[in-house]
């Protein structure tokens, strides 16, 4: 009696509370219950975690590959804790981000595992660990939740990331370090094909110079004038310590020094600095701040107006 009333208890209860939740899936077992359609829904999620990672050891199979599963108005986004560093973009600053400059941040081999899957028609949701190491050695761990969003051909329209949002943005930070370091490197060699590269296609770039006010150039004007400098100062080089580097949002402060000689074999250095607006990972603009009197003391036939 006391069994079948118990039996009867249970049954009433699960009956007013609704079927028990299904136990959440994996990229290998999504699920028997799922349909063909999530079941390749889930498959092509995980995919797109595993072509990033694949991207970190060879940059074009990790385009390769997520060009395959993203449909081409593939959108993506970032929430975080600043708004001025939230990051959100299109299919191919999505590619860039994870397989050109991921490519160049963390050691390949590192673990990212999606322990969890979620499916539910044109959605799938799914929980992932990472357990990183950047190039320089240092450990990068994190836990995330991922949402993304199919059309009805299987192409992954949407995604979205959300994580610990302190780490996300100490990563964007030493994202945004690098890019600055690489640029001061670019500007020291012989050549200008980087450093138009890393600008904006609208980019400007204002100059303080002694007797002449602000000098303001387009990007194509820009690219000319450091070129005119590279010629014009052998040996050109600048130096930034990363110390000296201070980001806030897309703000960027950064405080140089420059060496080389000029064609006269006299010794030329300047102390600048530059303040970078950068906006999804290309310089949108650059204010550069130097010590306009020893510039035009040392140059004086004025050999080029980034001097």
């Amino acid at each position: 009696m006391k069994s079948t009333a118990l039996a009867g208890f249970l049954g009433a209860a699960i009956a007013a509370l609704g079927a028990m939740p299904a136990a959440a899936g994996t990229c290998e077992d999504p699920g028997a219950s799922l349909t063909p359609q999530e079941v390749r829904n889930v498959k092509a999620a995980c995919e797109q975690m595993a072509a990033a990672v694949a991207g970190w050891a060879n940059a074009d199979e990790g385009r390769r590959r997520l060009e395959a599963i993203q449909a081409e108005d593939f959108k993506w986004f970032v929430p975080v804790a600043d708004p001025s560093a939230q990051q959100y973009g299109t299919r191919e600053t999505y590619v860039q981000l994870v397989v050109e400059r991921q490519f160049d941040m963390y050691k390949p081999g590192s673990k990212v595992e999606i322990f969890a899957t979620t499916a539910q028609g044109n959605r799938v949701a799914t929980e992932m660990i990472a357990d990183i190491y950047t190039k320089d050695g240092e450990p990068y761990t994190n836990r995330y939740q991922q949402l993304f969003f199919f059309n009805d051909a299987g192409k992954i329209q949407e995604y979205r990331l959300f994580q610990d949002s302190e780490i996300h943005t100490w990563d964007y930070d030493q994202a945004i370090k690098r890019e600055v370091l690489r640029f001061f490197e670019a500007m020291s060699s012989s050549g200008t094909a980087l450093v138009r590269d890393m600008l904006a296609d609208n980019a400007t770039w204002e100059v303080r110079r002694a007797g002449n006010g602000v000098v303001s150039m387009n990007k194509a004007e820009a690219v000319a004038e450091l070129d005119k400098l590279q010629n014009a100062v052998g040996g050109l080089h600048f130096t930034v310590k990363p110390e000296n580097i201070v980001i806030q949002g897309e703000r960027v402060a950064v405080e140089a020094t420059s060496g080389g000689t000029t064609n006269t074999l006299a010794p030329y250095s300047n102390v600048y600095h530059f303040m970078l607006l950068i906006k999804d990972m290309k310089i949108a603009r650059i204010n550069q701040y130097g010590d306009t009197q020893a510039a035009f003391a040392q140059t004086k036939d004025a050999v080029s107006k980034l001097y």
